[in-house]
């Protein structure tokens, strides 16, 4: 068969070549006239010469032979013809088809090659999720062994940031991937001091598959090796390519989304009006001064529910994808909303919580403008071993359950070890039946407060009652006006944290705050939530303005993790870090004047560094 459509193959493009050859040659097409003008007339001769003269005489036999030999001639002639043909139409059945498959290739090539965020988005699947289209799931081999492991929980972004720039983490240092420096055209230094090359697609395939990068070394251990399809190795390749271009969420060519999570108006109906006012405010001001780098700052807000929280910020998060967030209320919900900043790799400047969750591993993405209550609760047993020289105390830790409250217990654990106290007794208010074995004999001589001040009437009538007047300190955002009416004995003996006060504004500040009192038209009170916003505020503009027009969300991480000192004008100097998320890492300490029911100026700052 074979030979047979050799030879077919071969005859066909020979009568091409004849015909074709004879049409370029003017003395060909009369060569070829004269041939067809021949066999014109010879089929005249022997067709109907033949049949009007039936041939007679003696010549008939050697005639009628002569005419059959001519006839077997012709149908052998027509036999072969016929094999030609047939094998012909075979010929172009199958090149038909190979050229369809051949042409649906190239054109499926074509259109990926013309609109390449077909291949880019299954890319961007990949390297986001750590799935393939649909969902299909991409295993990885890690370290030396043959251990397997989801793709979608070592996910690229997870070390190399959204925008492929590569974050560091745990003494890891992973590589910048966007093509522009994967492909410059020289040889690149590592972070570990060894020359490569430039990549092609085949070399960064490897090293995504098979770990080995494009000098052929060995990649660090901690890069795992992908098991792709070779679809899926080009769409991430095709990805990564785009990857200098694409947009964070929450940006377009005009506008920057911003997004503000408020605490319910139920329970904290002053405070939401008050940071509402103030946030717009500061960011309309901002938009008519031209905006960013020809971007207007779009401000969403939404409120959270009294329950529910994570999954209302989750929701919130999805639907409007905002590019940060800024002075959102997460108290009540810390761990969950956390994961979910985390996992949408959101940064959120300002969380409003009690309890700041920087406990490791530190979240990224959380800055806390001002100290939580664990770190108020260490600065106060610091300010008693050194301000009040309290020495070897015999402390109380008394509290009631809530989330979060473990962590300034532990604190407070920490703090009087290092400081040479003998470890305190926590007290449980729930299982607390009373007090007067506790003071038993002046047994205490501090009291670290971390209750609701509603129950501190109880514990001064027992103080009272055995003579025993120990220190007291607890978090002022526990404690409210009853702390004045403590008996007189407790003068001197009682004292407050704050995280900012009205005297960490500077003069500059206030005129700030005034004139943007005046244009936003501010209602009365909520004074501290005001200036906390505007702090946010103007940290996360300082941020954008220093990241330029190419923003990205790690980019504002970066200048965020190297800020020291930073003047917001209303609150403490703000210091951040690679492992640092509270920016006034630590508390006024204020003392209480029973007699005059005020609080005694100046504060004491305690320094947590």
């Amino acid at each position: 068969m074979s030979d047979g459509f050799a030879n077919g193959e071969r005859r066909a493009i020979s009568q091409r070549t004849r015909y074709t050859d004879s049409f370029r040659n003017p003395r060909g097409i009369a060569l070829l006239q004269s041939s067809l003008s021949s066999n014109s007339s010879s089929l005249c001769l022997y067709g109907l010469a033949w049949c009007k003269q039936r041939p007679s005489g003696p010549h008939s036999k050697i005639q009628n032979v002569s005419r059959r030999n001519v006839q077997r001639s012709r149908a052998r002639t027509s036999s072969r013809t016929r094999t030609i043909w047939l094998w012909l139409c075979r010929v172009n059945r199958i090149a038909a088809q190979f050229l369809s498959l051949v042409f649906f290739v190239v054109a499926s090539a074509a259109q990926d090659a013309q609109n390449p965020s077909a291949a880019a988005t299954r890319g961007g699947q990949i390297y986001l999720s750590g799935t393939g289209s649909n969902g299909i799931p991409i295993e990885t081999v890690t370290g030396e062994g043959n251990v397997t492991v989801p793709a979608a929980i070592l996910r690229c972004v997870n070390c190399h940031g959204r925008d492929g720039r590569g974050k560091p983490e745990g003494g890891i240092y992973p590589s910048d991937i966007r093509w522009s420096e994967l492909s410059k055209p020289y040889a690149m230094t590592t972070m570990s001091g060894r020359e490569r090359p430039p990549y092609s697609d085949s070399l960064l395939i490897r090293a995504i598959t098979m770990g080995i990068d494009s000098g052929g070394n060995r990649l660090n251990a901690a890069m795992p090796k992908y098991q792709l399809t070779r679809e899926q190795a080009d769409d991430l390749v095709a990805y990564l390519k785009v990857l200098d271009n694409i947009l964070d969420p929450g940006i377009t060519e005009q506008t920057i989304k911003i997004g503000v999570i408020l605490p319910p108006a139920e329970t904290f109906g002053g405070m939401q009006r008050a940071l509402r006012e103030t946030l717009l405010a500061a960011f309309q001001r901002v938009n008519d001064e031209g905006g960013l780098y020809g971007r207007k700052i779009l401000c969403v807000l939404n409120t959270a529910p009294e329950f529910s929280r994570a999954e209302s910020f989750q929701k919130f998060i999805q639907q409007e994808q905002p590019f940060a967030l800024v002075e959102s209320f997460i108290a009540g919900d810390e761990g969950a909303i956390n994961s979910c900043l985390e996992e949408n790799g959101i940064p959120l400047i300002g969380a409003i919580s009690l309890y700041s969750g920087v406990a490791a591993p530190i979240n990224r993405y959380a800055f806390y403008l001002l100290s939580g209550i664990p770190e108020q609760s260490e600065a106060l047993v610091r300010f008693a071993a050194t301000n009040q020289r309290t020495k070897a105390a015999r402390a109380l830790v008394v509290y009631d359950e809530q989330e979060g409250i473990q962590a300034a217990i532990d604190r407070i654990m920490q703090e009087a070890e290092r400081v040479g106290w003998e470890r305190p007794q926590p007290v449980n208010l729930k299982e607390n039946r009373s007090w007067s074995p506790l003071l038993e004999n002046g047994s205490v001589d501090t009291v670290l407060w971390l209750a609701s001040g509603k129950d501190l009437d109880d514990f001064f009538r027992a103080a009272a009652a055995k003579q025993a007047f120990p220190l007291v300190l607890a978090p002022s955002a526990f404690v409210g006006p009853e702390i004045y009416e403590a008996p007189k004995q407790f003068s001197g003996h009682l004292f407050l944290s704050f995280p900012m006060l009205p005297s960490d504004q500077t003069k500059e500040g206030e005129i700030e705050f005034l004139g943007l009192a005046r244009t936003g038209q501010f209602s009365q009170g909520n004074l501290a939530e005001r200036l906390s916003a505007l702090s946010a505020a103007n940290l996360l503009i300082y941020a954008l303005q220093k990241a330029g027009r190419e923003v990205t969300r790690e980019k504002i991480v970066k200048i965020l993790e190297n800020l020291y000192r930073f003047e917001t004008g209303q609150t403490p100097p703000l210091t951040f870090g690679p492992n640092r998320r509270v920016g006034a890492n630590g508390a006024h300490i204020v003392g209480i004047d029973l007699e005059k029911k005020q609080p005694v100026w100046p504060s004491t700052w305690i320094d947590l560094e």
